[in-house]
């Protein structure tokens, strides 16, 4: 049973609330951590090692002053944060942030292209309206939570949503999306390459449910997953349990293992090493008033 450590608070020096609370999604780039809120529009950016504090990148404007909660009406819910490889975005790649498109108010997506460091430059604005009506054909209640770069794919996550579970998979043609996402091209259909239903069991009688993924050499990918009792994507519960597990290169699962302790873990960092693999880790403790943790782990891989 890998066991979370707590490295950090996720603070900031300045800022409407000087912390990120509600967190997201988690990718390290060189040596910055960046992290999303589900109920912010900016983007936070810490160190990737030491405790000084970040900073934050306005994402979009909704009228509020910098790091205020928004309303959960109103909130974007970004859920969604991983790498563009620079051969997928040249020259140096680039942050991709989804929304959930739980609601039509949650379908809106974020790039960050990064710089030579690593370092971000602005945000680009993109409207993930037409990929949500695409994937709800598929799967009607969608809620994504994570994503992850393999090759020339996008897997994307969808989160189970209330207390029957119901996740999947949900494999894009990445070079398609990225073009139409430029406004070079209308959403083809065929950007959907596959998707995939995944039963990943239960914790006291309740659905685990994805809430973030990382990829791995070969193909795999890392997911974060939690069991969450609530009785659908919009409200939130207490949480039973939390659990780290492996998905193979076909997309099919490999392993899942419960993680200590039973935090809220909604973003996952993944870093292959001779035989293991360490996690980073953020938590939402659905708590606007406390600061995230980071967190460390470690895997068998």
């Amino acid at each position: 049973m890998p066991t979370a450590r707590k490295l950090r608070e996720l603070t900031f020096a300045s800022g409407e609330r000087p912390y990120l609370a509600a967190a997201s999604g988690l990718v390290r780039v060189g040596e910055w951590l960046y992290v999303i809120a589900d109920d912010e529009t900016s983007l936070g950016i810490f160190p990737a090692s030491g405790s000084a504090p970040g900073r934050r990148l306005r994402l979009f404007d909704a009228g509020t002053p910098e790091g205020a909660a928004l309303p959960k009406a109103l909130k974007p819910d970004l859920e969604v944060l991983t790498h563009l490889p620079a051969a997928a975005f040249p020259p140096y790649g680039a942050l991709l942030a989804l929304g959930s498109c739980s609601t039509p108010a949650r379908c809106w997506g974020v790039l960050v292209p990064l710089s030579g460091e690593g370092t971000p430059d602005a945000p680009q604005l993109v409207d993930l309206a037409p990929l949500g009506a695409r994937l709800a054909r598929e799967l009607p209640a969608l809620n994504l939570e994570g994503a992850a770069v393999i090759g020339g794919t996008l897997r994307l996550l969808h989160r189970g949503n209330g207390r029957s579970g119901g996740n999947a998979s949900i494999d894009l043609d990445l070079a398609d999306l990225l073009a139409h996402f430029a406004g070079a091209t209308l959403l083809p259909d065929a950007v959907l390459r596959d998707v995939l239903p995944h039963d990943l069991g239960s914790m006291e009688g309740i659905q685990l449910t994805f809430t973030d993924a990382s990829p791995l050499p070969g193909g795999r990918l890392v997911f974060s997953a939690v069991a969450e009792d609530t009785p659908d994507a919009y409200a939130d519960g207490p949480c039973a349990g939390a659990a780290i597990g492996l998905l193979d290169a076909d997309g099919r699962l490999s392993s899942i293992e419960p993680l200590h302790p039973a935090l809220k873990v909604e973003g996952v960092h993944a870093t292959a090493e001779a035989g293991r693999v360490s996690l980073l880790l953020v938590a939402d403790g659905d708590d606007p008033q406390q600061a995230a943790p980071l967190l460390w782990a470690e895997l068998n891989a």
